[in-house]
């Protein structure tokens, strides 16, 4: 019933969608809309048309026929994907919830991509303040990853979700328990030093975007963000913190952060670290590796996994990666 279970967000100012007797578009018009907000059943799904069984909401018949799209925006949302198969709902951007999408990757894992391309609107249609108690987001937020009628949001506990289900954490209290405090440093990092000097280059991008600047023009504005990024943002703090992890945990035990075993938080910390070091604005490799060689060698240890290495050559490094979606691109 999960993958056949959806949501009416249509129709918001016109008290519902339209419902028609037939599959045909000029079939004829049943009497009431049906109310965005309800929770119907896919009986019969052709192209764009659906017949439905309301299951939910405050109005409109209980049977009928439906678009699911107008000029391209959903007038309905799927709330669940089927069975055993898992969904990763977040932007088309590789930012937060690029990681929960290379743990599948790694593990060589089905699942359905659910990629919103514009932000913040296309998150829309899911959110409580349409779907109400029926909305899969808790808290009207993105990542989401779904699987067998669960829900998680909150990047760190969806990552959780999956790694622990993927096999991807040793099943012990502790190993848990040190996975996921690494985790939230990892994403403690990526608040307070990538995501301040991301969305400063996101600002003078838009406005150079409005006034014509030249490429050049706008590089160089950027540029100017490098003694900011490397004296005012944490950014040798949080990476000392994790080359310390690591050298306490000893080069001899292998080059992960738990061991010669990759984990979920690997994947994690990798997302994080080259989102900063591909910025235009960090610093050179050589002085990376200079100066957070434990670090260097997980970065590598992760990209070579095998599954991974042949997606991220495709996908390419985070700064190659945005400026695709910047020029309307799709990534893999």
């Amino acid at each position: 019933m999960f993958s056949s279970l959806w949501g009416v967000v249509g129709g918001s100012t016109k008290g519902g969608i339209l419902v028609r007797e037939g599959m045909e578009t000029t079939s004829a018009e049943l009497p009431e809309r049906l109310a965005t907000g309800a929770i119907i059943i896919e009986e019969t799904l052709v192209g764009e048309r659906m017949q439905y069984t309301k299951v939910s909401g405050s109005g409109g018949p209980n049977t009928g026929w439906i678009s699911t799209k107008f000029k391209d925006k959903p007038l309905v949302v799927s709330l669940m994907p089927a069975p055993n198969v898992w969904r990763v709902m977040y932007f088309e951007t590789p930012t937060r919830g690029e990681q929960l999408r290379l743990l599948f990757w790694l593990t060589g894992t089905s699942f359905e991509d659910v990629k919103l391309p514009k932000f913040p609107d296309d998150l829309d249609p899911y959110r409580s303040s349409i779907l109400g108690d029926n909305s899969p987001l808790a808290f009207d937020r993105v990542p989401l990853v779904q699987y067998n009628g669960t829900s998680i949001v909150q990047v760190a506990a969806a990552m959780q979700f999956v790694g622990e289900k993927l096999g991807l954490v040793d099943d012990t209290p502790e190993a848990r328990a040190e996975t996921a405090m690494l985790m939230l440093g990892s994403e403690e990092m990526r608040n307070t030093v990538f995501y301040p000097v991301f969305q400063a280059i996101n600002d003078i991008t838009a406005k150079c975007q409005e006034t014509n600047m030249s490429s050049t023009e706008m590089m160089m504005k950027i540029l100017e963000l490098k003694p900011q990024f490397l004296h005012l943002v944490p950014y040798d703090q949080w990476m000392g913190h994790f080359e310390r992890y690591l050298r306490r945990r000893g080069e001899s035990n292998g080059p992960f952060l738990l061991g010669n075993k990759i984990s979920y938080v690997d994947v994690a910390l990798y997302d994080c670290i080259t989102a900063i070091w591909t910025l235009p604005v960090c610093e050179s490799k050589k002085d990376q590796k200079t100066k957070y060689p434990l670090l260097k060698v997980l970065e590598k240890a992760v990209r070579e996994q095998p599954r991974l290495k042949d997606h991220l050559d495709v996908r390419g490094d985070f700064w190659p990666a945005i400026n695709k979606v910047w020029k309307g691109e799709s990534l893999p």
